[in-house]
Formats: C-alpha cells, sequence, structure tokens
C-alpha cells in the first residue's frame, strides 16, 4: 500500500487586517461591557448565535493557550475552505483573515478567523449555550475568567428557531449535498451531516423526526476507513431531502451549497413534471 503523503502548504497572506491593531486599540484593557460588544449584540438575535454555534461544533476549534504562556487567555479559531462564514465572523469582531494555500491545486485554500483575548470570550459565552460537542470544553475555558453555568435550550417548538439556527450552522461546517449524473442514467441524490462525534448528529436527528418536521428515513450510520478515525454520518431521507433543503437554504452562508442546492431543486420540478407526462 502506497504511503499517503503529507499536504504541502504553500504561502500564508493575510486579506483582511485586524481593525482594533489598525486602529491601535489595546484589547488587553477592553472588557466585555465595552459598547464594542454591544454593537456586536445589536446586530445578532440568539438564532444567529446558535448557527454560530453550529459552525463552531462542526469547524471550530477553542483553544487553553494558557498551556503554553499562563497569562495568556482562550481564542477560537474558524477554518473552512468556504470565505463567507469567515468573512461574516471577522466583519462581526473586526478580526483579520488568513488565507492558506497549497502546492498541489488539487487541495483548495484554507480561510482562517482568530478571535483572541476579550473578543474571544464574548464569543465564548454567547455561543456557549448552544453548543454541543464542545460546550464542557467551552464552559471549562469560560470559567477560567469567570464563575459561569451556560443556560440549558431545552428541545420544544418554542425554540425551534434556534435549533434550526444551530442545524444550518452544522450544514454549512459539515454538511454535504450530492447530486451526481450515473452512468444508469438515474441521478444520485445523497443529502448528509459527517462528524467523529455522534451526539450533535443525535440532536438533529431528534429535531427532524418530531414534529413539525416528522421526517421518515432520517438514520445515522458509523463509518470507519482504514488507519483513520470512526466518524458518523446522518442522512436524510430521499423523500425529505428537497423539503430540508428549501427550509434552510435561505439561511444559510456558504454560497457554493446554496448553487448545489438551486440545481437540486431544478432536477426535481424537471423530473416531477416529466413524471406526470
Amino acid at each position: 500500500m502506497p504511503i499517503e503523503q503529507p499536504v504541502r502548504k504553500g504561502p500564508d497572506t493575510i486579506i483582511q487586517r485586524d481593525i482594533f491593531k489598525e486602529m491601535g486599540l489595546i484589547t488587553t484593557q477592553m472588557t466585555t461591557d465595552h459598547p464594542f460588544f454591544k454593537n456586536v449584540e445589536e446586530r445578532m438575535n440568539e438564532a444567529d448565535w446558535s448557527q454560530q454555534g453550529g459552525l463552531a461544533d462542526g469547524d471550530g476549534t477553542f483553544t487553553d493557550r494558557s498551556k503554553y504562556k499562563k497569562s495568556a487567555r482562550p481564542s477560537y479559531k474558524l477554518k473552512m475552505k468556504d470565505l463567507e462564514p469567515i468573512q461574516f465572523l471577522a466583519n462581526l469582531y473586526g478580526a483579520n483573515i488568513s488565507k492558506t494555500q497549497f502546492v498541489s491545486p488539487k487541495h483548495k485554500p484554507n480561510y482562517i478567523v482568530n478571535l483572541y483575548g476579550v473578543r474571544a470570550h464574548h464569543f465564548m459565552k454567547k455561543v456557549c449555550p448552544y453548543l454541543i460537542e464542545k460546550r464542557k470544553h467551552v464552559t471549562n475555558l469560560i470559567n477560567q475568567q469567570e464563575a459561569y453555568t451556560p443556560v440549558k435550550i431545552p428541545m420544544h417548538l418554542g425554540n425551534i428557531s434556534l435549533m434550526m439556527g444551530y442545524t444550518v450552522g452544522f450544514f454549512d461546517a459539515e454538511g454535504c449535498i450530492i447530486f451526481k449524473l450515473l452512468k444508469t442514467g438515474q441521478y444520485r441524490r445523497v443529502v448528509d451531516f459527517t462528524n467523529t462525534d455522534i451526539r450533535p448528529l443525535k440532536k438533529i436527528q431528534r429535531l427532524l423526526t418530531t414534529k413539525p418536521f416528522s421526517y421518515k428515513g432520517v438514520t445515522i450510520r458509523s463509518h470507519q476507513a482504514k488507519g483513520k478515525k470512526k466518524c458518523y454520518k446522518l442522512y436524510i431521507g430521499a423523500k425529505h431531502q428537497t423539503s430540508f433543503l428549501s427550509i434552510l437554504e435561505p439561511f444559510f452562508q456558504v454560497g457554493r451549497k446554496k448553487e448545489k442546492i438551486k440545481r437540486f431543486q431544478l432536477y426535481n420540478r424537471i423530473s416531477k413534471i416529466c413524471d406526470e407526462r
């Protein structure tokens, strides 16, 4: 068996600069009571924060930097191959955006936004109530700075917008839409989520299989390639794929997925017309 070669990185470039550094602001003297954070909160509602929670559970990394320097505060990094979610968070907090390119053209570049210090602390407190996979870890990081217990978000119809927000963010990070013409002339259609932690998938499965959705055929299966970590996939049944994507599409940030949904919907409309002939 051939040995898998490591992916060779190319140059890193800054494509958007940190406004705090550009303006010479000293963030170590700021607290979350600063007017800047009031402005951030005025631009967001709870469903927006739950969407950020879904993105964070999917592609985000919360780091305890005190392991490397005692006085250092936790940080948050979001790294994706799609720029839109990175741009949104960077604009919200005035953070910089870096772009990592790779030597091989087969590998798409990564976009990265980092939040440090008080900005990371503020973000963690806002998204922690909506986290599933990383909730305990983030709670521990916040408690390094202050006593904190995240509120519980009960899963009922009154909170459906929060659960949908999380699902949208998690799908932007870990969701996949496959729409492929096979040699048989049939289209292969797959809508799924993939994650190494089953807990977010179970939560989304529960949401989609209860009212008002009551979807059938929402299944979770495990996969483990040789030498790889075990992962789980949540599949949306073929009968409900169009409905699921149509409901979530207006809220997705990733433009690439929105375009796939449009093609998916177009095929279904054409197929329906042809079937009725």
